[in-house]
């Protein structure tokens, strides 16, 4: 699908990945870990703070993503948080400020995310989601 820069570590959760963010058990859709943080990486789940997670939004979950997982990633300290919704055809990228997030804006079609986790993101938006 695409090529991310050889410093990067791209995992899409299998059934048994999970990780303790600010104490709660979580499986995120997708978790970064950058090569430089490798460490943190064990054979059924992530002991440390990933660099970057994704959430792929439903509507059933959208409050709890934008609420009770937010605040739980904050406050674990993971800098990149990625809401996508696949109906919309939208990715918003937040960053950590201080112990919350800021939105950097919401991305769709060609545009590419600016992403400070993986900077020069290789892919638009528009090739995120399956026709």
């Amino acid at each position: 699908m695409c090529s991310l820069p050889a410093s990067t570590q791209f995992w899409r959760h299998p059934a048994t990945l999970s990780w303790r963010a600010g104490g709660n058990l979580v499986q995120p859709d997708v978790l970064v870990v950058l090569n430089a943080n490798r460490a943190i990486i064990h054979p059924s789940r992530v002991i440390g703070v990933p660099d970057l997670v994704v959430k792929i939004a439903s509507p059933s979950t959208a409050t709890y993503d934008r609420t009770k997982k937010l605040e739980a990633y904050a406050r674990a300290g993971v800098p990149e948080y990625w809401l996508a919704d696949p109906y919309a055809r939208i990715v918003e990228l937040l960053v950590l400020d201080g112990e919350a997030y800021r939105s950097l804006g919401v991305f769709q079609g060609q545009a590419r995310l600016a992403s400070r986790v993986v900077p020069g993101f290789p892919v638009p938006v528009d090739q995120l989601f399956p026709v």
